[in-house]
């Protein structure tokens, strides 16, 4: 079955990346956000993580590597970089570049084979053949070990990190390219995603956690906000956390009648 991308928002193509390099193992979103304050990023309530952190999915070690979305343009977001103070954070020094689109999603993806023209449209390479995934099974079931015994591996620096991970492969999933995705592969993210949820329900409930209390909300808020779960899904998500659906994401559970859907909304698969 393929995947349907009517109605998708694609603005989230369009945002001008930085990238930085060198950054510490143990570093956190919000100190990279407040290296960046001179920029504007996209509203968290509707973008709930611009920041990704690459990392190996099997050691959980992160790799030195971060990717941070803009609003700012592309003449802004060069003259912030040639101007910003770079203190050492952590005993490191930073390095800082314009990048793109399709770099981020190269790093991120190991199944990357698309590309962002200057206009912003997708484009498949010519030698692109359907893949499995994206990310194969293998990369899931390691991220997803990393997730439940994060304490014994390098993420323990930074026990966040494998979940703010899973946010990043789901809120950067290329759901506007039906092209190069499958409902298995939805599905195949969708419940490696609903496991990590769990997962993190499980520790945050431990005497002493001291991972961010924001980080379950996020998680949900990401899967609620994806286009390309479908409702059923998202509703897993919030079973597996245990929570409640936020007051300003209820309108995303309700499912129009078929008479009230227009052609612009987003039908999301077809046979």
């Amino acid at each position: 079955m393929a995947f349907n991308s009517l109605g998708i928002n694609k603005e989230t193509n369009h945002y001008e990346v930085i990238k930085i390099s060198n950054i510490p193992w143990g570093i956190s979103l919000n100190e990279i956000k407040c290296l960046l304050s001179n920029l504007m990023m996209p509203n968290q309530n509707q973008v709930v993580q611009a920041i990704h952190v690459m990392m190996n999915k099997s050691t959980g070690k992160t790799l030195s590597l971060a990717f941070v979305e803009v609003l700012s343009d592309k003449e802004e977001t060069a003259r912030t970089i040639r101007t910003l103070k770079r203190p050492p954070v952590k005993g490191r020094k930073l390095f800082f570049e314009q990048s793109s689109q399709h770099e981020l999603m190269k790093e991120l993806y190991p199944g990357w084979t698309t590309y962002f023209p200057s206009e912003g449209a997708s484009v498949v390479s010519e030698d692109f053949q359907l893949q499995p995934g994206l990310i194969q099974r293998g990369e899931y079931e390691s991220l997803l070990a990393v997730c439940r015994n994060f304490k014994l591996h390098f993420s323990r620096k930074c026990g966040e990190r494998p979940f703010e991970h899973f946010i990043s492969l789901l809120v950067k999933y290329p759901w506007d390219q039906p092209h190069i995705i499958t409902t298995l592969q939805r599905d195949h993210l969708y419940e490696y995603y609903k496991q990590a949820t769990a997962i993190l329900r499980g520790h945050i409930s431990k005497t002493h956690s001291t991972l961010d209390p924001t980080l379950l909300p996020r998680m949900i808020r990401g899967a609620i906000q994806s286009p390309g779960l479908t409702i059923p899904q998202k509703k897993g998500i919030l079973t597996a956390s245990a929570s409640y659906c936020p007051s300003d994401l209820a309108h995303l559970l309700v499912q129009k009648p078929p008479e009230t859907v227009s052609e612009n909304e987003e039908l999301l698969f077809v046979d």
